[in-house]
């Protein structure tokens, strides 16, 4: 019992270290790539990331390479969860744009109805 809880949590420092050296390695080439932008003056454009996602992905490190797919797919959920707010927002805006409208439309005829009123009191008089 007490062997199994030792093999588990040693299994899980191991985890934790892994994860630890490939964030590491992840920060290390994203300090890389920054200093090398730095260096050529480079704007930091999408293309000149993608390069450097590239090189660290064809690196010989499978674990960082899946560590890095991982990381992307999390990243392009979570954009993907933003559209989606964002769709929503959008949708539930224009929907209000459109009552304001509306409601404008028909201040404007209320208004044309009183002028009227009051110009044929004054007319009529």
């Amino acid at each position: 019992m007490a062997g199994e809880k030792q093999q588990q949590q040693q299994k899980k420092q191991n985890e934790l270290r892994r994860d630890m050296t490939m964030l590491g390695r992840a920060i290390v080439t994203a300090q890389n790539a920054r200093d090398e932008a730095a260096e050529n003056d480079q704007q930091a454009s999408p293309e000149y990331f993608n390069e450097i996602a590239q090189r660290f992905e064809n690196s010989e490190d499978r674990s960082a390479r899946a560590w890095l797919q991982k990381m992307l797919s999390k990243v392009e959920e979570s954009n993907e969860k933003a559209r989606m707010e964002d769709k929503e927002r959008i949708a539930m805006l224009e929907g209000e744009l459109k009552m304001t409208k509306q409601m404008l439309l028909m201040a404007s005829v209320g208004l044309l109805i009183c002028a009227g009123a009051v110009l044929f009191k004054h007319l009529k008089n």
